[in-house]
């Protein structure tokens, strides 16, 4: 999938500017070398290689998935459910046939979302925290319901979402012939597939990047004598 790569890198920088409004203030050097890795993944997913952005601090790509959480949430699952109400305000009757379906589609779609960040930002990150403070501090400090094991979760936390998006696109680019002269249509479905690439490359950046450091980070963190467990473990 090739696009501009003037509407690529906005996708990328929206997310930062999002959150942080005066961009510079909080980001001087972006576009910066690893804003442009991703415009370059975003532009073509299939150029995204997990060593090019194993070279970042792991931090780095935290706050990234953080940041893109919240830019879900805050903004475009909204954006596509506008997108959807759009449909059933014009007057075009085999357009309007579809609200219903998608309106329901979208409904259970963002609950599983939320579900699918949620686990994430209350299990996984905050073990990742604790393992970054961990690396600094020289002391290993968590509660036993902050430890997970990431392999596991990696191999648990399922795409069922990514999924059932997929299958809307495909149903929906069947019939997009039909409505080809519905903006509103060709609108939605242009969401869809956006935030579909969207979802792919965060689940690549969590499942080859993040996760398979993280590891390595614990494994060293436990082999370090220099480090000391606190008792509360």
């Amino acid at each position: 999938m090739h696009r501009s790569t003037e509407n690529i890198a906005r996708l990328v920088q929206d997310r930062y500017v999002f959150q942080y409004p005066s961009l510079k203030d909080h980001y001087p050097d972006l576009p910066d070398e690893f804003y442009n890795d991703m415009v370059i993944v975003f532009q073509d997913p299939d150029q995204f290689k997990a060593e090019v952005f194993q070279k970042y601090p792991i931090e780095q790509i935290l706050s990234y998935l953080r940041i893109t959480h919240k830019f879900y949430i805050e903004k475009r699952l909204g954006e596509i459910e506008q997108a959807i109400e759009l449909l059933n305000s014009i007057e075009n009757k085999e357009v309007n046939n579809w609200y219903p379906y998608l309106a329901n589609f979208i409904k259970g779609f963002n609950q599983e979302m939320l579900h699918h960040i949620q686990e994430e930002e209350k299990t996984l990150f905050p073990y990742i925290d604790v393992l970054l403070v961990a690396r600094k501090s020289k002391v290993l400090n968590y509660t036993p319901e902050q430890k997970i094991c990431l392999l596991s979760f990696m191999l648990d936390h399922d795409d069922e979402v990514e999924e059932e998006l997929h299958k809307l696109i495909i149903s929906l680019d069947q019939i997009s012939e039909s409505f080809k002269d519905s903006f509103s249509f060709r609108m939605l479905l242009n969401h869809l597939k956006t935030f579909e690439l969207d979802l792919r490359i965060h689940a690549r950046m969590e499942e080859e990047v993040l996760i398979p450091r993280c590891i390595l980070l614990e494994k060293e963190i436990l082999k370090d004598t220099s480090i000391r467990v606190s008792p509360s473990l």
